[in-house]
């Protein structure tokens, strides 16, 4: 427990720990633990002060926590390789197709370019080099705003098991 630190715990799990609570703090900056329902395996009992705690994660939402009794075995049961929603596999398709988005983008951007840097160089006479510069920091723009959109797209489909 840190200096001026204010722990709310709840429903924890804890297994062969003779001293499952550190105080790290000073006097002059005391911190705070309360507990609420954990589970002791072959554990001694918390060193507790609670004075200082005046709040509860349900101050700020509603949850509802699983059995103390049950938590080591939740927690074994998705730790370990293979077991994270997203593995290396899971990462690895990621990248390859953010690369693939951001290459149509890339592709898109330019052609998109390209095109307006020819239609401007026809339509305008004399300094065409000027309205160029403008038009390109503009349309630039734009395609920032549509690089994030694809993002997001590929984001949301990605999280909806889409792709």
């Amino acid at each position: 427990v840190g200096v001026e630190a204010k722990v709310y715990s709840e429903n924890n799990y804890f297994e062969d720990d003779m001293d499952p609570t550190k105080f790290l703090d000073t006097s002059e900056h005391p911190g705070y633990i309360k507990d609420i329902g954990s589970y002791f395996v072959n554990s001694e009992a918390p060193e507790l002060d609670p004075s200082g705690v005046n709040w509860s994660p349900s101050d700020y939402y509603s949850y509802t926590p699983d059995a103390a009794a049950n938590v080591k075995s939740i927690v074994m049961e998705g730790a370990g390789v293979g077991k994270i929603f997203h593995q290396q596999a899971d990462l690895t398709t990621w990248s390859s197709l953010k690369e693939q988005v951001l290459a149509k983008w890339k592709s898109m951007r330019k052609q998109s370019l390209i095109e307006l840097k020819r239609s401007i160089r026809k339509q305008v006479v004399g300094n065409w080099w000027k309205t160029w510069k403008s038009a390109k920091k503009q349309e630039i723009a734009k395609w920032r705003s549509i690089r994030e959109q694809m993002l997001e797209e590929l984001r949301r489909k990605w999280n909806n098991g889409e792709v």
